[in-house]
């Protein structure tokens, strides 16, 4: 069989690096697929520009222009979100390969729309009592969009349930350079722990700023969203001292033979260290062309009988992955810490994160996710 599939996600702007990995994780899936089944993939991509109407318009140009059977990608929640609305009003099926939005699968659900990576809720569950054996009361600061209001709203939930207190909630804007107001009413709040619900490079620049300001003197750190890459363009010193994270994925966690493959074949072939992006991107191309397979057919309603209710017998962490009724891809989660400084490694590829603890799917995701096609 042959099949076109798009990769439509962020090949610009602060997300860039995150869009890339995707890309090179779906290109790898290619590699394994065509050596492994009788079947012919061509890869064709669109820049989101991280905006969501940008990113609809990128994909419905791809499925009427160059004939896409499906298509990956979205990077940002609200472009993936947008996206996957579009695709499923015009037949299309689609991964929203690093949407953790819990609206994703939740009330913004659309028939056609998957998600391979974990929500929120998923992530923000792993973690509640890790942080409260780190720090009893907590300020959260958050990116004021769908992805950091529900990442919010996770984390509250997931610390309170661990007996944790919320103090209060700062919303930031996205994308923002300087957050040192929000740093500072944070400061002003009788609290032990930041939380940061804050992603890609702009997570990044916060923490940089915590620690330039001296708000690791005044707080814990921890959050629900952890990218290897994002820390990686910090001083080991600084990596070493941001606490405890849920991951999606992290090239620590307990991996299987095809993780093991995976892992040295990203640092072969792209000349990359290995991060969630890659192995999201690796997934979503992987599991959309195996349910085309099986259905025979590219069709997005025959696909989607394929993937419901499906249990996965290969995958790059360890443990059962299964796709819900939802959408979501139901998986296990795990949480990390750094390394000491000495123990970080660069070659041959970066690795500076060690694993922590690690709950089942079934463990942390919501029983109802409010989900109605």
């Amino acid at each position: 069989m042959e099949f076109t599939a798009g990769v439509i996600t962020a090949r610009s702007g602060s997300y860039s690096f995150l869009g890339e990995a995707e890309f090179e994780g779906a290109q790898l899936a290619k590699q394994h697929l065509e050596e492994e089944e009788d079947v012919t993939i061509e890869i064709v991509t669109e820049d989101t520009e991280t905006d969501p109407s940008t990113g609809q318009e990128r994909m419905q140009r791809l499925v009427n222009r160059e004939g896409v059977d499906f298509a990956l990608g979205g990077v940002s929640s609200s472009v993936a979100i947008q996206m996957g609305r579009w695709a499923s009003d015009n037949g299309v099926a689609y991964m929203a390969a690093g949407s953790h939005s819990d609206a994703t699968t939740g009330e913004q659900c659309a028939e056609n729309m998957y998600r391979p990576t974990c929500s929120n809720s998923m992530l923000a569950n792993a973690m509640g009592e890790a942080m409260y054996d780190t720090a009893d009361s907590w300020v959260i600061m958050y990116a004021d969009y769908t992805w950091g209001q529900t990442g919010e709203a996770a984390v509250r939930n997931s610390l309170q349930e661990a007996g944790g207190t919320v103090v209060d909630s700062i919303p930031t804007p996205f994308p923002n350079d300087d957050y040192t107001q929000y740093l500072n009413e944070a400061s002003d709040l009788d609290a032990e722990g930041l939380a940061v619900v804050i992603a890609g490079t702009t997570q990044r620049i916060v923490t940089q700023q915590f620690f330039d300001g001296g708000f690791d003197q005044e707080f814990e750190m921890a959050g629900p969203l952890h990218e290897e890459a994002v820390f990686w363009g910090l001083d080991k010193e600084i990596a070493a001292e941001t606490g405890v994270w849920a991951a999606p994925y992290a090239n620590c966690v307990p991996h299987t033979e095809l993780g093991e493959r995976f892992v040295n074949e990203i640092v072969e072939e792209f000349d990359s260290s290995p991060f969630s992006r890659h192995e999201m991107g690796y997934l979503s191309m992987d599991q959309l062309v195996r349910a085309a397979l099986r259905a025979g057919s590219s069709d997005a309603g025959e696909i989607r009988a394929e993937l419901e209710g499906y249990e996965l017998d290969r995958t790059i962490k360890e443990g059962e992955h299964y796709w819900r009724d939802d959408h979501q891809l139901i998986q296990p989660v795990d949480t990390i810490t750094a390394l000491p400084v000495e123990e970080m490694q660069d070659d041959p590829y970066q690795s500076w994160y060690q694993h922590n603890t690690r709950k089942e799917g079934d463990e942390v995701a919501r029983a109802d996710s409010g989900c109605e096609f």
